[in-house]
Protein backbone atom coordinates (compact mmCIF):
# COMPACT_ATOMS: atom_id res chain seq x y z
CA UNK A 1 0.00 0.00 0.00
CA UNK A 2 1.31 3.07 -0.72
CA UNK A 3 0.40 7.03 0.88
CA UNK A 4 -2.91 8.08 1.08
CA UNK A 5 -3.26 11.13 -1.29
CA UNK A 6 -5.26 13.66 -0.32
CA UNK A 7 -6.55 16.24 -3.08
CA UNK A 8 -7.69 20.16 -2.18
CA UNK A 9 -9.39 21.82 -4.73
CA UNK A 10 -9.64 25.27 -4.85
CA UNK A 11 -12.29 27.59 -7.01
CA UNK A 12 -10.71 29.29 -9.66
CA UNK A 13 -9.05 32.58 -8.97
CA UNK A 14 -8.31 35.42 -11.71
CA UNK A 15 -4.67 37.50 -9.79
CA UNK A 16 -1.15 37.55 -10.01
CA UNK A 17 0.93 34.77 -10.22
CA UNK A 18 2.48 35.73 -7.32
CA UNK A 19 -1.33 35.67 -5.30
CA UNK A 20 -1.27 31.75 -6.66
CA UNK A 21 2.10 31.03 -4.91
CA UNK A 22 1.15 32.92 -1.73
CA UNK A 23 -2.47 30.94 -1.64
CA UNK A 24 -0.09 28.04 -2.38
CA UNK A 25 2.20 28.51 0.74
CA UNK A 26 -0.71 29.52 2.93
CA UNK A 27 -2.22 25.85 2.35
CA UNK A 28 0.88 24.26 3.04
CA UNK A 29 1.17 26.26 6.10
CA UNK A 30 -1.95 24.95 7.21
CA UNK A 31 -1.55 21.21 6.45
CA UNK A 32 1.64 21.00 8.43
CA UNK A 33 0.10 22.30 11.29
CA UNK A 34 -1.98 19.58 11.30
CA UNK A 35 1.04 17.04 11.97
CA UNK A 36 -0.27 14.99 9.77
CA UNK A 37 1.03 15.76 6.04
CA UNK A 38 4.99 14.69 4.81
CA UNK A 39 7.01 17.66 3.86
CA UNK A 40 9.62 18.20 1.76
CA UNK A 41 10.16 18.21 -2.26
CA UNK A 42 7.92 15.61 -4.06
CA UNK A 43 5.35 15.12 -0.45
CA UNK A 44 3.12 18.25 -2.00
CA UNK A 45 2.48 19.02 -5.58
CA UNK A 46 0.41 21.85 -7.37
CA UNK A 47 -1.48 21.36 -10.43
CA UNK A 48 -2.60 24.58 -11.60
CA UNK A 49 -5.03 25.72 -14.77
CA UNK A 50 -4.29 28.61 -16.10
CA UNK A 51 -6.44 30.42 -19.02
CA UNK A 52 -5.69 33.96 -20.35
CA UNK A 53 -8.78 36.00 -22.41
CA UNK A 54 -11.18 33.62 -22.18
CA UNK A 55 -9.14 31.21 -24.28
CA UNK A 56 -8.74 27.91 -23.73
CA UNK A 57 -7.17 25.89 -20.26
CA UNK A 58 -4.01 24.62 -19.87
CA UNK A 59 -3.37 22.88 -16.90
CA UNK A 60 0.25 22.45 -15.67
CA UNK A 61 0.84 19.58 -13.74
CA UNK A 62 2.90 18.46 -11.17
CA UNK A 63 4.66 21.78 -9.75
CA UNK A 64 6.97 20.37 -6.51
CA UNK A 65 8.88 23.75 -5.96
CA UNK A 66 6.44 26.78 -4.63
CA UNK A 67 9.45 29.31 -6.36
CA UNK A 68 9.03 27.70 -9.40
CA UNK A 69 5.09 28.26 -9.20
CA UNK A 70 5.22 31.78 -10.07
CA UNK A 71 7.46 31.64 -12.85
CA UNK A 72 5.79 28.94 -14.61
CA UNK A 73 2.24 30.61 -14.27
CA UNK A 74 3.67 33.57 -15.82
CA UNK A 75 5.62 31.98 -18.66
CA UNK A 76 2.12 29.81 -19.30
CA UNK A 77 -0.07 32.92 -18.88
CA UNK A 78 2.39 34.68 -21.44
CA UNK A 79 2.88 32.00 -23.71
CA UNK A 80 -1.26 31.93 -24.38
CA UNK A 81 -1.55 35.82 -24.84
CA UNK A 82 1.21 35.41 -27.54
CA UNK A 83 -1.09 32.64 -29.26
CA UNK A 84 -3.94 34.79 -28.69
CA UNK A 85 -1.70 37.56 -30.87
CA UNK A 86 -0.54 35.20 -33.67
CA UNK A 87 -3.88 34.08 -34.29
CA UNK A 88 -5.56 37.48 -34.94
CA UNK A 89 -2.18 38.34 -37.04
CA UNK A 90 -3.56 35.05 -38.98
CA UNK A 91 -6.90 36.46 -39.14
CA UNK A 92 -6.00 39.43 -40.88
CA UNK A 93 -4.20 37.75 -43.54
CA UNK A 94 -6.63 36.25 -46.32
CA UNK A 95 -5.33 32.62 -46.37
CA UNK A 96 -7.00 30.37 -48.39
CA UNK A 97 -6.04 26.58 -48.83
CA UNK A 98 -6.94 24.71 -51.88
CA UNK A 99 -6.15 20.97 -52.72
CA UNK A 100 -3.27 22.51 -54.94
CA UNK A 101 -1.78 23.88 -52.32
CA UNK A 102 -1.72 20.33 -51.05
CA UNK A 103 1.51 18.68 -52.03
CA UNK A 104 2.59 14.87 -51.91
CA UNK A 105 6.63 14.86 -51.36
CA UNK A 106 6.76 11.30 -50.05
CA UNK A 107 9.19 10.47 -52.90
CA UNK A 108 11.44 12.97 -51.63
CA UNK A 109 11.93 11.39 -48.34
CA UNK A 110 12.31 7.62 -50.09
CA UNK A 111 16.29 7.69 -48.82
CA UNK A 112 15.89 9.53 -45.75
CA UNK A 113 18.05 7.83 -43.15
CA UNK A 114 15.68 8.75 -40.32
CA UNK A 115 14.27 5.66 -38.97
CA UNK A 116 10.85 7.35 -38.15
CA UNK A 117 10.48 8.47 -41.59
CA UNK A 118 11.50 4.56 -43.14
CA UNK A 119 8.94 3.49 -40.51
CA UNK A 120 6.15 5.60 -41.97
CA UNK A 121 6.90 4.92 -45.13
CA UNK A 122 7.20 0.84 -45.32
CA UNK A 123 3.18 1.38 -43.63
CA UNK A 124 2.41 3.24 -46.85
CA UNK A 125 2.39 6.84 -45.30
CA UNK A 126 2.19 9.95 -47.49
CA UNK A 127 4.03 12.92 -46.63
CA UNK A 128 2.38 16.10 -47.33
CA UNK A 129 3.29 20.14 -47.07
CA UNK A 130 0.89 22.42 -47.63
CA UNK A 131 1.72 25.42 -49.27
CA UNK A 132 0.08 28.80 -47.78
CA UNK A 133 0.03 32.11 -49.70
CA UNK A 134 0.47 35.09 -47.55
CA UNK A 135 2.05 33.41 -44.43
CA UNK A 136 5.18 34.64 -45.08
CA UNK A 137 7.28 35.44 -41.38
CA UNK A 138 4.30 34.22 -39.53
CA UNK A 139 6.64 30.93 -38.25
CA UNK A 140 9.09 33.02 -37.13
CA UNK A 141 6.76 35.97 -35.59
CA UNK A 142 7.63 36.66 -32.22
CA UNK A 143 5.30 38.57 -29.74
CA UNK A 144 6.80 37.58 -26.28
CA UNK A 145 10.23 36.05 -26.54
CA UNK A 146 10.05 32.41 -27.41
CA UNK A 147 6.89 32.14 -28.19
CA UNK A 148 6.49 31.22 -31.77
CA UNK A 149 4.38 29.51 -33.78
CA UNK A 150 6.60 27.68 -35.65
CA UNK A 151 8.29 26.31 -31.66
CA UNK A 152 4.74 25.18 -31.14
CA UNK A 153 3.93 23.20 -34.06
CA UNK A 154 7.04 22.16 -33.74
CA UNK A 155 6.74 20.54 -30.34
CA UNK A 156 3.39 19.17 -30.83
CA UNK A 157 4.75 17.35 -33.72
CA UNK A 158 7.68 15.82 -32.01
CA UNK A 159 5.36 15.21 -29.02
CA UNK A 160 3.31 13.14 -31.68
CA UNK A 161 6.11 11.70 -33.57
CA UNK A 162 7.75 10.52 -29.93
CA UNK A 163 4.11 8.97 -29.10
CA UNK A 164 4.62 7.21 -32.16
CA UNK A 165 1.59 8.72 -34.26
CA UNK A 166 2.27 8.41 -37.37
CA UNK A 167 3.82 10.88 -39.59
CA UNK A 168 0.87 11.34 -41.37
CA UNK A 169 -1.63 11.95 -38.47
CA UNK A 170 1.22 14.34 -37.27
CA UNK A 171 0.67 16.59 -40.16
CA UNK A 172 -2.78 16.46 -40.38
CA UNK A 173 -3.43 17.54 -36.62
CA UNK A 174 -0.51 20.33 -37.39
CA UNK A 175 -2.59 21.71 -40.88
CA UNK A 176 -5.47 21.66 -38.09
CA UNK A 177 -3.59 24.14 -35.63
CA UNK A 178 -3.14 26.24 -38.39
CA UNK A 179 -6.90 25.99 -40.22
CA UNK A 180 -8.03 26.94 -36.50
CA UNK A 181 -5.90 29.52 -35.33
CA UNK A 182 -6.78 31.19 -39.18
CA UNK A 183 -10.48 30.83 -38.39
Amino acid sequence: MGVPLVEIALEPVSTKPSEVKEIALTLGRLLRATRMVKRGIGSIRQDVNISVMNSGVVEVKGVQQLDQLEKIIGYEAKRQHGLIQIGDKLKKLSITITKEDVLDITEIFKDCESKIIQKALKSKAKIKVIRIRNFSGMFSFEPYSGIRLGKEIGQIVRFLVLEEFSIQMSCLITELIVLTLIR
